[in-house]
């Protein structure tokens, strides 16, 4: 008979992690073996809530393996005096990593932003970046949260926000636009960053939570929380043709030996075989 491992998969949220301990608690009475795989960076969802604090230490020492997205997740979970932590990266939807040649333009003349249109994303930034350089068209796709419908009613002449599209839709604007932004303030391992590093992208984004890992100042740049100044900077500093390929190809590479299905399912099974000798 096969080992039986239960795989729980904890998005983080308050009420959420109840659910969890909850279930863990039960799995551990029963004698499962249990993976619990983290996603967000926990070093923001901990905080300083004692009773936080004590359900995930708890959590953890339930779970036989326990499965960050960051480094930062995996220092906090550290702090809690966990074991048995490893990093283990969300994976890019093959179907971004399909074989395309990719045409970079002289000068930068369209910035896309794909993910939820909320403040925390650095939406408010994003804007102000346009105001700053009237001359690039931004772009961005996913869907308005009502609370953040307000700031969004006076846009900029050049934004576009083209709301909630296909994965092929996705795919199509990415592969045409000259350079990825997301500013925003916490993140764990992002999938709208896979998807463009996927499409040869060059990036900008925050340094907070796995985005340094990710593009490792190779693939992109990486600028501080809600500064619209440096935003500009970074295109600016990106303008260079030359610049733009070498990090969109170097992501692009990077995908397909680290974000891949295949690669993250092969490190999945090496932790599932761990299991069996547990």
């Amino acid at each position: 008979k096969g080992t039986k491992v239960f795989h729980l998969n904890s998005a983080c949220g308050k009420l959420g992690l109840f659910r969890d301990y909850l279930c863990l608690k039960r799995i551990h009475k029963a004698k499962f073996k249990s993976v619990l795989h983290f996603h967000c960076d926990l070093s923001k969802t901990i905080g300083k809530s004692k009773i936080r604090r004590m359900i995930l230490s708890k959590m953890c020492n339930f779970a036989s393996f326990n499965l960050v997205l960051n480094d930062a997740s995996k220092h906090a979970l550290e702090t809690l005096e966990c074991k048995n932590i490893q990093l283990m990266p969300n994976f890019v939807d093959d179907y971004y990593l399909e074989p395309f040649e990719k045409d970079y333009s002289d000068k930068i003349a369209n910035v896309i932003f794909v993910g939820r249109i909320v403040k925390e994303k650095g939406v408010i930034e994003i804007l102000d970046t346009a105001r700053e350089n009237p001359q690039i068209l931004f772009t961005l796709i996913g869907p308005v949260e009502h609370d953040n419908e307000k700031f969004m009613d006076h846009v900029p002449n050049n934004v576009r926000c083209l709301g909630p599209k296909t994965k092929k839709e996705i795919r199509s604007a990415l592969r045409s636009s000259d350079v990825f932004l997301l500013p925003t303030y916490s993140e764990g391992l992002s999938i709208s960053i896979m998807e463009a590093m996927a499409s040869k992208m060059p990036i900008i984004t925050t340094d907070v939570g796995g985005n340094r890992s990710m593009i490792e100042n190779k693939g992109g740049l990486l600028i501080p929380i809600k500064n619209s100044s440096e935003i500009s900077h970074a295109i600016m500093k990106m303008m260079d043709k030359k610049i733009r390929r070498n990090m969109g190809e170097w992501n692009n590479e990077k995908c397909k030996r680290e974000f891949s299905t295949e690669s993250v399912m092969k490190k999945l099974k090496m932790v599932y075989s761990k299991l069996a000798d547990f």
